[in-house]
């Protein structure tokens, strides 16, 4: 797996304006943090994390250089967004070390088209556990070849060497089922309604 170089500066101010003042220079706060270290507070460019994330996604490793407290290599373990502008408030780094297996979660990419029937995805991840250089990019499903009531679950999948999965092997992918519409009940021809108590027809 590639490697990718960014560069932060140790932070040591902290607050909603101060927060406010890094956005507005383009930069974003964040920390590193890992077993062996002690939680370090950074403050990085926006735009050079974007384009780390871009191109390497979200479970890129990373050489993170911090400005007079050294060399960190790490992966992204939570980024905090606004929930109304949705902008990037915060990066959590984890410290790792190629050599000790790490836990994340990749995506299930479907691959093909159903030739009858409706597609229902339920897992989109994987979560699973290998070295750092070992994380695949995604996993890759066929559907192609399946038909109306197959059933694609955790241990049907192809993992690569190396792997370990984490999720329950049982759990279900996805689901193929037959395309129902369900029609509105009509109102038998010909039938009257019947007059309610007291509105009697009368002949005169």
């Amino acid at each position: 797996m590639a490697q990718f170089d960014l560069t932060a500066a140790a932070r040591t101010e902290k607050g909603k304006s101060y927060r406010k003042q890094l956005m507005n220079r383009g930069w974003v706060p964040g920390v590193v943090y890992g077993q062996k270290m002690e939680s370090l507070p950074v403050e990085l460019e926006w735009r050079a994390f974007h384009d780390v994330m871009n191109s390497g996604g979200r479970n890129a490793i990373i050489n993170i250089k911090v400005e007079n407290a050294g060399g960190y290599q790490v992966m992204v373990k939570d980024m905090q967004f606004d929930a109304i502008k949705k902008f990037l408030m915060h990066v959590d780094f984890q410290q790792i070390s190629m050599s000790d297996a790490i836990e994340v979660n990749i995506p299930i990419n479907v691959d093909g088209e159903i030739e009858e029937g409706v597609l229902q995805i339920i897992l989109r991840e994987l979560n699973i556990s290998c070295l750092p250089g070992n994380i695949p990019d995604g996993i890759n499903v066929d559907v192609s070849k399946l038909h109306v009531g197959d059933t694609l679950s955790v241990n049907d999948l192809e993992i690569p060497e190396g792997v370990e999965v984490i999720d329950d092997p049982e759990a279900t992918i996805l689901t193929v089922s037959s395309e129902t519409v369900a029609e509105p009940e009509d109102e038998e021809e010909g039938e009257e309604e019947e007059p309610a108590e007291g509105e009697a027809e009368s002949a005169e």
